[in-house]
């Protein structure tokens, strides 16, 4: 709590490139329980089959990981974001380059090319486009909001939008699906005609469709979505399968921590994004369920600090935040219990990957940053950089 801030305190405290004032730790606790928990679940579901690689084993991994992100995320969330915002230019320039070099560089694995090799990590550039479009889209709109209402002004954001969302398409679909409903989310808070968006909406949605259907490998997940896993249980249906077993045995209380069976070589890669399954089958239903709610509980938090906001450009970035969260949560939870057609998406904060981490700790600590500023506004009034 601040109090009785005088002028020299409050330069002290809140500069045009720093703030050192309190930020919300309920959002801080969350996060790192989830983060403790999906290492706990990434070791449980990796073990039986990555056992003995000693520091390249998946749970060590994450742990450098989250180090590594925890101490980004405390930095970004003192830095004025007006700051940031000046280099997004520069933000969006890098954003595409990368996306056009992993094109050129990559080594193809599983039949994607998406990572970037730099020593004995990888960096997934499609996993950094989409912080950088909440950032991006978010000064766009703050910046034209009085003329949003031009259709040359939307042209050019959604312009401004595909460059790097088709890039990402091109690889990993399911990823360029995710950017497209965070920046669709911004606009249309932001953009009050609900006729035109809805129109935009349904247009986008109808190139996503011809886009998926012109596709071998995507057109066949939707037909074996459609006719159901068992349809085709040794190619496409396999992991779906393997995953419903998983929920199916663990019940209502699970089987235990640790005692999973589908972990050993009948769900691939377990630690990556079909963990949901694993956290079902040894947690059980109310394992599953409480995660769930804790992600509810999460976005709801991240959303009560958006709304707070007086800066468009804050509301807007914890807008692209709890969407970026909540989508892929439900994507993820949804392709492991067949709600919807198969596609790669990382359970947010517990499944295994460096990049994946640290962009969500990175958007998290854009919104204690954002918490910050509320908190600056709140207590000294008025536009805090005065």
């Amino acid at each position: 709590m601040i109090e009785d801030i005088t002028p020299k305190k409050k330069k002290k405290q809140y500069n045009r490139f720093f703030m050192n004032v309190p930020t919300d730790f309920t959002v801080v606790f969350i996060v790192m329980f989830l983060i403790a928990f999906g290492i706990i679940m990434v070791y449980s579901s990796s073990f039986y089959t990555t056992r003995g690689e000693g520091l390249a084993e998946p749970y060590r991994k994450q742990i450098l990981f989250a180090v590594l992100g925890f101490v980004i995320m405390w930095i970004l969330s003192k830095i004025q974001l007006a700051v940031i915002v000046k280099f997004t230019p520069i933000i969006y320039i890098i954003t595409v380059a990368l996306l056009i070099v992993v094109l050129i560089v990559a080594e193809d694995i599983n039949g994607a090319k998406r990572w970037i090799p730099i020593g004995n990590f990888n960096i997934q550039p499609s996993e950094v486009t989409k912080v950088a479009l909440i950032i991006v889209v978010a000064a766009l709109l703050s910046k034209f909001k009085k003329r949003l209402t031009e259709i040359s002004v939307i042209l050019f954001i959604i312009g401004i939008i595909l460059v790097p969302v088709v890039l990402v398409a091109i690889e990993d679909f399911s990823a360029a699906i995710v950017l497209l409903i965070i920046c669709l989310a911004m606009i249309f808070v932001a953009y009050n005609n609900v006729i035109k968006m809805v129109l935009l909406t349904l247009f986008l949605g109808v190139i996503g469709y011809v886009s998926t259907m012109l596709t071998n490998y995507r057109s066949q997940r939707i037909k074996t979505y459609l006719d159901g896993p068992w349809s085709d249980p040794e190619g496409a249906g396999r992991q779906i399968i393997q995953s419903l077993y998983a929920i199916g045995s663990g019940g209502i209380t699970g089987i235990g921590l640790g005692q999973s069976m589908q972990k050993m070589g009948y769900i691939s890669e377990a630690h990556n994004d079909i963990i949901f399954a694993i956290i079902c089958e040894e947690l059980g239903l109310l394992g599953g369920i409480a995660i769930i709610a804790i992600y509810v509980l999460l976005i709801h938090r991240i959303a009560q600090i958006a709304f707070k906001a007086k800066s468009m450009i804050h509301f807007l970035i914890g807008v692209g935040v709890f969407t970026h969260i909540g989508i892929q949560a439900f994507i993820n939870v949804g392709v492991a219990t067949n709600l919807i057609p198969t596609t790669g998406i990382s359970l947010p904060f517990i499944s295994y990957g460096g990049s994946s981490l640290i962009i969500f700790l990175i958007e998290i600590g854009l919104v204690l940053n954002i918490s910050r500023h509320n908190n600056v506004e709140k207590h000294l009034g008025g536009d805090a950089y005065e």
